[in-house]
Parts: structure tokens; C-alpha cells; sequence
């Protein structure tokens, strides 16, 4: 029933019409029912802030209640401006001077978009925010690094001069050139595979395991694993059984808010493996929830990261 109005709807009104009608009234409501999970809690935590005991959540809820739904309800993102940003070129590919090197990013992408690319990474990244991968006083220092969805490979390239290799999984076909522009010299240690990461091999996916097997891994005594893919972390982690059960030390960072329940799924799939998990701290918002959004993993428990 509900699809034959959808269907009648816009047969009889005009798409030029209808986005008017969106604009105008739509837009916010559906806004707010995709999002009322997040609305409403954020609606009475404010009014009723001062009477609440403080944490995380009804902080983060109380900025989202005077500041308005974003993805980063803290303040921690408001230093962070684009237009402080300096970008640079080179032939069709733009680059920042990313702590003293050159981070590339899509050929043809346009400034605005990669400016605004580089800024939310940048947010993620902060010291504060929820979605900072690993603790600042984390070195890397001879690890071998499996960057699991790098994307531009901002991660990588902040620990690439101490580790002792560099893994970048990144199925995007676009972003091949960009990451091999940012590694290059570097490239005597660093491997670029463009599949995705999944429990099992495919012609387009490959696991860990398979990966491993493949190379010397028997000399990867320290290993860090970060795992950003889009709801797939779990499905990643089913495909490394014989990584984490190879004695190497081991330092997780590994996405949990793609998906609502992810955060506990993961940590206790942690806790059964014998790691010692953390939090980062706060909230963010995706897909009309307030998640957790990294869990830090690691083994033996006095690893100091």
C-alpha cells in the first residue's frame, strides 16, 4: 500500500515540484525520524542537564541538544576550520603537507571536496575525539602495520618513518595512485593491496590469514592492526584466526559504530581471544544512533599504548 502512494506520488507531481516540497518540509522531517534515536535523548538530556548525573553519552547528547546534529558532538571539532587549510597540486592529484609530508589524495577530486576530506580527518584525529585510532603516546615503533580500508592512508603515514612494514588494504581502485604518490619513498616496505578484507578469499576479497600465509609473517613479532571498512570490521576479524592466535604482540584499533551493536559484538569477541579492550572516549553519531566508535584491543595486557 505505503509503495503504490510512493508510486502514484510521483507520477502525479513533478520532480521539480516534488523537490520543492522536500526542501521546504521533507527534508527536516525525515531528518528527524532517521535520526529520532538520537533527537529525542539529545531533547530531554538539555532540558534536564543540570539534574543529571555527568558522562559521556549526556554530554554528548548535550551538545548535540544546543549545537545541533553532527557527527562529532564535542568540542574538540570546533578548532578545526577548512578555510585555515593550505592545499596544494600537483598534476591532477591534490596533496597537503601532512606533518612534513605529502598526502595525496583522488586524481581529479575537486579542492572543496578534498579540503573538507582532510579537515574531517583531521577532526577524527584529534586527541579528543572518539574516533582517534590510538593512544598519542603510542610509538609503533618496529611494528608491522596492516592498515585494513586506507583509504588516503593518513594512518600509515603518521607512524610510516618507525615501522617496520606497512600493509595498505584499500579496495577503491582510485585511491591506488594516490597511496603509491604518498609512499613512494618509502615503497621498499611498504604493500598496497587492492582487495577487500573479508573472512574468506574470493577473486575480489582476500583474508588475513590467506594474506599471511603467503609472506614471512613468522617474523612479525609485534603487529598493529587498524580496521576502518564500513560495517565489515567483524567479517575482517573472523579471516585473521591465525594472526592472533601466533603469540606476536598484537595492537588493535578497529571501528565499532558502522553498525549499532558492533561495539559489543567486537569487544567480546576481544575478551574470548585474551586481549585486554578500551574504549575511546565519547559518542559519535552514524546512522541515526550515538555509538561507540573505536575499541582498542591488545596482548600480552602490559603493552603500553
Amino acid at each position: 500500500m505505503t509503495n503504490s502512494l510512493v508510486e502514484i506520488y510521483r507520477k502525479s507531481v513533478s520532480k521539480k515540484t516534488r523537490d520543492k516540497i522536500y526542501a521546504a518540509f521533507l527534508k527536516d522531517v525525515m531528518i528527524f525520524i532517521r535520526n529520532r534515536n538520537v533527537f529525542i535523548p539529545a531533547f530531554f538530556t538539555g532540558l534536564f542537564h543540570r539534574f543529571l548525573i555527568k558522562n559521556e553519552r549526556v554530554e554528548a547528547l548535550n551538545y548535540i541538544y544546543h549545537h545541533g546534529l553532527t557527527h562529532y558532538p564535542g568540542t574538540y571539532a570546533d578548532k578545526y576550520k577548512v578555510e585555515k587549510l593550505v592545499i596544494h597540486q600537483d598534476e591532477d592529484f591534490n596533496f597537503f603537507n601532512h606533518q612534513g609530508e605529502r598526502l595525496y589524495f583522488k586524481k581529479n577530486q575537486t579542492k572543496d571536496n578534498a579540503l573538507e576530506l582532510y579537515n574531517s580527518l583531521l577532526i577524527e584525529q584529534d586527541p579528543d575525539s572518539p574516533h582517534k585510532y590510538l593512544n598519542p603516546l603510542f610509538t609503533a615503533e618496529d611494528y608491522v602495520i596492516l592498515d585494513i580500508g586506507a583509504a588516503e592512508g593518513m594512518f600509515a603515514l603518521n607512524y610510516i618513518e618507525v615501522a617496520k612494514e606497512v600493509h595498505l588494504f584499500e579496495a577503491d581502485q582510485n585511491w591506488k595512485t594516490p597511496l603509491e604518490k604518498t609512499f613512494e619513498k618509502w615503497k621498499s616496505k611498504v604493500e598496497i593491496i587492492n582487495k577487500f578484507v573479508d573472512s574468506t578469499s574470493s577473486e575480489h576479497c582476500i583474508s588475513i590469514d590467506d594474506y599471511t600465509l603467503k609472506l614471512d609473517s613468522k617474523t612479525w613479532d609485534k603487529v598493529l592492526v587498524k580496521i576502518d571498512i564500513e560495517g565489515y570490521e567483524m567479517k575482517a576479524l573472523e579471516g585473521m584466526q591465525i594472526l592472533i592466535d601466533s603469540g606476536a604482540e598484537l595492537v588493535f584499533t578497529v571501528c565499532t559504530y558502522h553498525n549499532h551493536y558492533d561495539a559489543g559484538i567486537i569487544k567480546d569477541f576481544f575478551i574470548k581471544k585474551g586481549f585486554t579492550t578500551e574504549f575511546t572516549k565519547s559518542y559519535l553519531t552514524y546512522n541515526g544512533h550515538l555509538n561507540k566508535a573505536i575499541i582498542r584491543a591488545f596482548k600480552p595486557a602490559q603493552i603500553k599504548y
